[in-house]
């Protein structure tokens, strides 16, 4: 499920900036995390905190309806606080939109690279079974699973999370999602259990 291939409140940009421009000169904290990520992130924000925040100081950006090439500024932001984890769910709406996905490797591998000197960061492999008006983006999300994957294993302190897996493992998508794409309840607890168990094995 979480392959290692070698060896909060969203908050407005604004307000995120004056929190990280106090801290931004700090070292990395061995308990401080960034959760990246898009309407999944966000919408799941109340229980990613209630599953994380009694062991670790998390920093969570989610962005409703973003691409990847859309929260680079916001990303910008949370890097400057240098938090010693980053987990990155990025690219459902690539998927859905249909980006070029060797454009969309090129825009996460630049995310990923902002977090150089993070301990560990985890990829999350995009939903295979999701939709946009009704079609299915199966090819699309597969396409960009592989250059996750091919990001994960190009760098030490990278690993690629098969989030497929996770919801296979636990009703599959009518029970993980209520669109395909959001979570249910029931997702977001699994997430939040399955993103706590991928930052304690850093």
């Amino acid at each position: 499920m979480l392959h290692r291939p070698k060896t909060q409140t969203s908050l407005p940009t604004a307000l995120l900036a004056m929190i990280l421009v106090i801290g931004g000169c700090s070292s990395a904290s061995s308990d401080k995390i960034a959760l990246i990520g898009d309407s999944i992130t966000q919408l799941s924000d109340e229980q990613l905190h209630q599953a994380l925040d009694g062991d670790y100081e998390v920093q969570i950006m989610g962005k409703f309806g973003a691409r990847s090439d859309e929260v680079i500024k916001e990303v910008q932001l949370i890097a400057a606080s240098k938090p010693s984890q980053v987990i990155i769910n990025i690219g459902t709406n690539d998927a859905t939109q249909q980006e070029n996905p060797d454009t969309s490797q090129q825009v996460i591998q630049e995310i990923v690279d902002l977090f150089a000197d993070a301990d560990c960061i985890t990829l999350i492999s995009i939903n295979e079974a999701i939709t946009a008006d009704g079609q299915p983006r199966t090819a699309e999300a597969q396409a960009l699973n592989q250059r996750l994957t091919a990001i994960a294993d190009a760098a030490e302190n990278t690993s690629y999370l098969e989030w497929n897996e996770v919801i296979a493992d636990n009703g599959g998508a009518s029970a993980m999602t209520f669109d395909t794409v959001h979570l249910s309840p029931a997702g977001q607890t699994v997430m939040g259990e399955t993103y706590h168990k991928a930052l304690d094995g850093c």
